[in-house]
C-alpha cells in the first residue's frame, strides 16, 4: 500500500482520451490486495438476470406468476444461474414501473379501469384529493344483477390491501 499525503491507493489505474475511440490505460499501482478468487458466486455481474431471463420474468410477472415460482422456473431452465429472489423481486417491480409510467398506483387504477370499462364511483375525504373510498364493478355484473337479482351477497372479511384496508368482494348466486 502506497501512501500520497493522506490518499492511500491499494490499486489504481488512470485512463486518458488521446482522440475519438482511443484511449491510455496507465498502471499507478498494479498490486493486488488479495488473492483472486476462483468462485465468482458473491459477484453481482454472475447474479445479474440475462436478457431472455428478463423476457421470462416479465411474460411469467403478466401472467401473475409469484416470484418464488420465477425463480424456480429460471432455476430448472438453468441449474448454473446464481439469479436470488432479491433479482427476481426487483425486476419485478421494475418491470410494473415501466408499465405504470409516471402514474401513480390509483391513477393507473383508474385508467386500467376506464380502459376495461369498468363502472367506478370514490368518495373523497372532505375536500381533499384523498379517496375515501372505491367501487367498480365489471359491466357483465351489472348484467347479471339486473337479470337475477334475488340473492346478493356482500363480503368484506376476505382480504386486506397494502394499507390494511378492507376489500369488499361480491357475490351473486342465481
Amino acid at each position: 500500500m502506497k501512501s500520497m499525503g493522506e490518499t492511500f491507493f491499494l490499486f489504481g489505474l488512470r485512463g486518458y482520451l488521446l482522440s475519438v475511440g482511443a484511449w491510455s490505460l496507465r498502471v499507478r499501482d498494479g498490486e493486488h490486495n488479495h488473492e483472486i478468487s476462483q468462485c465468482f458466486q458473491r459477484n453481482k455481474y454472475v447474479k445479474r438476470l440475462k436478457l431472455e431471463e428478463n423476457r421470462h420474468v416479465h411474460e411469467m410477472t403478466t401472467s401473475m406468476v409469484l416470484p418464488r415460482n420465477i425463480l424456480t422456473k429460471l432455476k430448472k431452465r438453468n441449474g448454473k444461474s446464481a439469479t436470488t429472489i432479491k433479482h427476481i423481486y426487483n425486476e419485478c417491480h421494475r418491470y410494473k414501473q415501466s408499465i405504470r409510467f409516471s402514474r401513480s398506483e390509483m391513477q393507473h387504477l383508474v385508467k386500467c379501469l376506464v380502459g376495461d370499462k369498468y363502472v367506478y364511483n370514490n368518495r373523497l375525504v372532505g375536500d381533499s384529493e384523498t379517496v375515501k373510498d372505491i367501487l367498480w364493478v365489471h359491466p357483465n355484473s351489472i348484467k347479471f344483477f339486473n337479470n337475477f337479482f334475488v340473492v346478493l351477497v356482500m363480503n368484506s372479511t376476505y382480504k386486506t390491501n397494502k394499507y390494511h384496508m378492507l376489500l369488499v368482494s361480491w357475490c351473486q348466486f342465481y
